[in-house]
């Protein structure tokens, strides 16, 4: 068993958007109802001009846009190939250590953002990182 490390939730009031974004908005926690967890909020920001960035905190992130019906990625599975097609828009942001994926609810502008400590490396615990999870939800107009 590893070595358990918390993703801190620090007051929204420590995080700001950088000057240069576009766009922002701030997510509400979403706790299941089997496990308690405290409140929390994620700020996001971005640039139209910088579909390769978005910022989660404050923390700049390399970010994947993929829309709707886009093929993703393939798995072959003896003699089936089976395509990846995202139903809705997503992005993918990582920074090494944290991932974050963002997914379009409908054609609303409601988001909702799971953020994970993924670290690269070729073993992941993924009992851990499920654990450490935290999901997010809000209205974030402009983002898709």
């Amino acid at each position: 068993m590893g070595l358990h490390k918390a993703i801190p939730l620090l007051p929204l009031s420590l995080f700001t958007a950088p000057a240069f974004a576009e766009g922002t908005c701030i997510l509400q926690r979403i706790c299941s109802d089997d496990q308690p967890c405290e409140a929390g909020e994620m700020t996001l920001a971005w640039r139209t001009d910088s579909a390769s960035k978005i910022w989660v905190n404050g923390e700049e992130l390399e970010a994947s846009w993929i829309k709707a019906g886009e093929a993703k990625d393939e798995v072959r599975l003896t003699d089936t190939t089976w395509t990846i097609v995202n139903t809705n828009d997503v992005i993918w942001a990582s920074d090494g250590n944290l991932t974050v994926g963002i997914a379009r609810k409908d054609q609303s502008s409601t988001v909702t953002a799971t953020l994970m400590p993924v670290r690269t490396r070729r073993y992941v615990d993924y009992a851990e990182t499920i654990d450490q999870r935290r999901v997010f939800s809000g209205a974030c107009e402009g983002l898709f």
